[in-house]
């Protein structure tokens, strides 16, 4: 490998969100969905060459902006869009809420599968609009979308937005063409938008499985379709909040550029359109090796369970770095279990319920560390569970 996975950073001393307080709490955490393996030295390379001209004015968008993002998204997914499709934003959640705002009414019904990641049904109800929940079916260890559960709560006529997360936050889900082609076809039907979150769309661990952009179904899909990239969950340049929303409808693009200058939501940085940049135009390598280095974690992690004989049962993990554990064989509320992870085990998880109601007795566990750091982290679980139980 060319790049060294093994390394461990100690990110306790940096304004490091996921490692706030870890130290004087004694807790290893897992939660927060970006890496612990430094950028690659391109990416620093950029900013650093950036940063020596000494001269930090107000940035213009680089055309290399909506270039190298074409440029990506075309030669890792297949997917052909022009430069002018791709829209600067500081996050993608950022520009759900221009979404909301811009394309749906004060009211208006926003529909989803749960469990989903909390900040997209925070944006909803912050936005004066109602959360629509259709809760995925789980047969055999697979999540699946209950389409006549997903039909009912389209076909309201108050419902003008799906929001689907493809890869799946927290699920780790996949979605199969078939799937999206159902989404699209029920969409179409009752008229509803889609704000397609595919932040995570660079790790994909399933050889049998591939990232299809919803957009990429065909031109009626792409006319209605708002797709969010970002590269930070690849490459750990989350910080920078530098994203893209891409609308290949031009006048859905234009309305949406409108609501984000409503919103005051230009505010591009030099550092990090030369990060977004350089990670784009050079980060091939790095993906393909990460995804290597993530999938024998995942391995390691499955193994571990199994091999301990520890009573939690994990999601298949198609894409994304996040496990989904499921701790019902241990407890019966979700304040228990909180209290154990955090109190007992000392590591840091997302608690399943933040991801909705039926999340109750999970917790979801980012796997995108050092094998030595996820191993010590497992071992104190471990610990704690043949303590308890």
């Amino acid at each position: 490998m060319q790049y060294n996975f093994d390394k461990f950073i100690d990110r306790s001393e940096s304004d490091c969100k996921k490692f706030r307080h870890s130290k004087e709490l004694n807790f290893l955490p897992l939660w927060i969905a970006d890496t612990d393996f430094e950028v690659p030295e391109f990416v620093s390379k950029a900013m650093i060459e950036r940063a020596n001209h000494k001269c930090y004015g107000y940035p213009y968008e680089d055309e290399e902006f909506g270039k190298v993002t074409a440029n990506w998204i075309e030669k890792r997914h297949g997917h052909s869009i022009q430069n002018e499709d791709v829209v600067f934003v500081t996050g993608v959640i950022p520009g759900l809420t221009y979404i909301i705002d811009e394309f749906t009414n004060p009211g208006d019904h926003i529909v989803y599968n749960t469990p989903i990641y909390n900040p997209i049904m925070e944006a909803i109800e912050d936005g004066g609009r109602v959360r629509v929940e259709s809760p995925f079916i789980k047969i055999d260890n697979e999540y699946r979308i209950d389409f006549e559960d997903l039909e009912e709560k389209l076909k309201n006529p108050k419902t003008s937005l799906f929001v689907l997360v493809n890869p799946h936050n927290p699920l780790g889900k996949v979605y199969c063409k078939e799937e999206l082609l159902k989404i699209l076809e029920l969409c179409l039907k009752y008229n509803v938008k889609v704000f397609s979150d595919e932040i995570h769309s660079d790790i994909i661990l399933t050889k049998d499985k591939k990232h299809i952009p919803f957009a990429s179904l065909s031109k009626e899909a792409s006319d209605i379709c708002f797709t969010g990239y970002n590269p930070g969950k690849a490459f750990n340049v989350s910080g920078l909040r530098t994203a893209c929303i891409v609308i290949q409808n031009k006048n859905l693009r234009e309305r949406f550029i409108i609501a984000r200058k409503k919103f005051k939501g230009m505010g591009l940085t030099i550092f990090g359109q030369a990060g977004y940049i350089a990670c784009y135009k050079y980060g091939h390598e790095y993906v393909d090796e990460l995804v290597e280095y993530i999938e024998k974690n995942y391995e390691f992690v499955k193994s571990f369970i199994k091999e301990n004989n520890l009573k939690i049962t994990t999601s298949n993990l198609e894409g994304t770095y996040l496990m989904w554990l499921d701790f019902s064989e241990y407890f019966n509320n979700q304040e228990e279990l909180d209290d154990f992870i955090k109190n007992k085990a000392h590591i840091f998880l997302n608690k399943g319920t933040s991801f909705g109601e039926n999340g109750k007795l999970h917790m979801r566990m980012n796997i995108a560390t050092t094998k030595d750091y996820l191993k010590k982290a497992l071992e104190r679980l471990k610990d704690a569970l043949n303590e308890s139980y």
